[in-house]
């Protein structure tokens, strides 16, 4: 704490080993609090050579370091911050915290509560019926448009920032590195140095901290927006709305320039040259039970399905500014994933998480299943993690009455050069197989037979006609097609 004047203190840090088969300890003493430039791992691993420690305790090691480090660092800090107040009378204290929070007014904008925002699903109900009201949608995507500008204007303005203070602090200890030895010793270059890594650290924060904010001001602005939107959409006020949409455009073209909106690709021009292949089936499924669902093969980029019109690819652009950033959605997820992996923190092959969106052109919910790189061989079978992992998602989309889902074919985006013909109908005929069976599994869940739903597979863009052809003569042989009955008459008998 730079206020807080106190001279560093010595701890004896005590290590005892937990292994009993292999009895260790040994203490040292460590100056607290650390240097700003020195880390409790560069300790640890001198402590691990320095005392001969075995491979399978250097974690232990470290993490008690670690743990021991914090615990007198802050008990340093308390103590300090204690002798402080007791030297302040009440007055000092009141007018010392009035300054700090006048200074700082946007400090604590982050930790804010956004109940109003993302836990009420009143929100999420109100800008679905927008976006899919066709009055709004436009609007809507160039409303979002107009904070992904703002943002990226921030980031190159702040990564600017950050340069021109690494280009300044590059030539200022250069020419320091040059004095040593007659005006500068090599403790004034280690105080140099710890000086620039506290200005970039200290730069690093503002920019972050103005970059949360103006995430949060959009937030609060677009949730304010689509109410007074709504509102007037359900009340038939069209005065106001046109008032809404006109401040909008306004707005629109104050902060968001003509040339860099007309330049974006909004149609995917690259898909031009691509030649559209495609097939639909109809097909039975049971023998006393009948269920028929509709089939789909097509050649394209699976992440065409995610992309949002007319504004960018909802996968490139984090443009949902009402649903919480991926980082805290995935914040989220950690103590889940815990729980279900037995203290796991990593998600293993095969398992997958869903993602919720309202803004794709051709997709509401997106199911991340985990794979890896053994998906490349073509030894994979009906019990591999991955095609488990499959029947699993469809399970829970049967479960969630979603009707209709894409698959990747052949479990992968991209073709590559060691994949061949013979490799792609292989696991096309596995894939198809496993769906199947997984579709009569689910069937089997179901009250009645008269559902009816569609599988799309989707092969990457850019296959050959040849393989695509073959790709659809194995489908018919494993799905048995709904063949249509042709009455005829008499007539046509004669």
């Amino acid at each position: 704490m730079d206020f807080c004047l106190y001279t560093q203190v010595i701890k004896d840090f005590d290590f005892i080993g937990s292994d009993n088969s292999y009895p260790i300890s040994f203490t040292e003493s460590i100056s607290i609090p650390l240097q700003s430039n020195v880390k409790y791992t560069e300790i640890g691993h001198r402590l691990i050579e320095k005392h001969k420690i075995p491979v399978f305790l250097e974690n232990e090691v470290l993490l008690k370091l670690k743990a021991f480090i914090e615990d007198e660092t802050d008990r340093l800090d308390t103590e300090c911050v204690d002798q402080l107040l007791d030297k302040l009378s009440e007055s000092e204290i009141r007018n010392n915290c009035r300054l700090i929070v006048n200074k700082c007014p946007k400090i604590d904008t982050k930790y804010q509560s956004f109940d109003n925002m993302n836990e009420s699903s009143e929100f999420f109900n109100m800008y679905y019926e927008l976006i899919h009201s066709g009055v709004f949608t436009e609007s809507l995507m160039k409303f979002e448009n107009l904070y992904l500008i703002a943002i990226q204007d921030l980031i190159s303005a702040r990564d600017q920032s950050y340069n021109d203070l690494l280009t300044q602090q590059t030539i200022e200890m250069e020419d320091a590195v040059k004095n040593i030895g007659t005006t500068l010793s090599e403790e004034n270059i280690n105080c140099l140095s710890i000086k620039h890594f506290e200005e970039l650290e200290r730069l690093k924060d503002e920019w972050n901290n103005t970059i949360s904010n103006l995430k949060y001001e959009q937030k609060q602005e677009f949730y304010e927006w689509i109410r007074k939107v709504y509102e007037d959409f359900k009340n038939g006020n069209p005065e106001s709305i046109a008032t809404n949409l006109k401040n909008l455009s306004i707005d629109s073209s104050e902060r968001f320039s003509q040339s860099a909106y007309d330049d974006i690709d909004w149609n995917n021009s690259s898909n031009d040259n691509h030649i559209q292949m495609e097939e639909s089936f109809t097909i039975n499924l049971g023998a006393q039970l009948k269920t028929t669902h509709n089939l789909r093969l097509i050649s394209m980029d699976i992440l065409d399905l995610c992309r949002m019109k007319p504004s960018y690819s909802g996968i490139k652009l984090d443009l949902e500014i009402q649903m919480q950033e991926s980082k805290a959605m995935a914040e989220q997820l950690k103590p889940n994933i815990v729980n279900q992996k037995n203290c796991s923190h990593v998600l293993q092959t095969g398992d997958f998480y869903i993602t919720k969106h309202s803004n794709l052109s051709e997709a509401h919910v997106v199911f991340h299943l985990v794979c890896d790189d053994s998906l490349r061989s073509s030894d994979i079978n009906s019990r591999h993690p991955v095609i488990l992992g499959l029947r699993n998602i469809m399970k829970t989309s049967h479960l969630n009455d979603i009707s209709n889902i894409t698959i990747p074919l052949l479990l992968i985006h991209e073709m590559t050069e060691e994949i061949t013909i013979q490799w792609c109908l292989k696991r096309a005929e596995l894939v198809l197989k496993c769906v199947k069976g997984f579709m009569i599994e689910m069937a089997s869940l179901s009250s009645g037979g008269d559902e009816n739903r569609t599988v799309q597979f989707v092969v990457p863009k850019g296959i050959s006609q040849e393989l695509f052809a073959n790709l659809t003569t194995i489908l018919p042989s494993i799905f048995r097609l709904s063949n249509p009955l042709v009455l005829r008459s008499s007539y046509d008998l004669e």
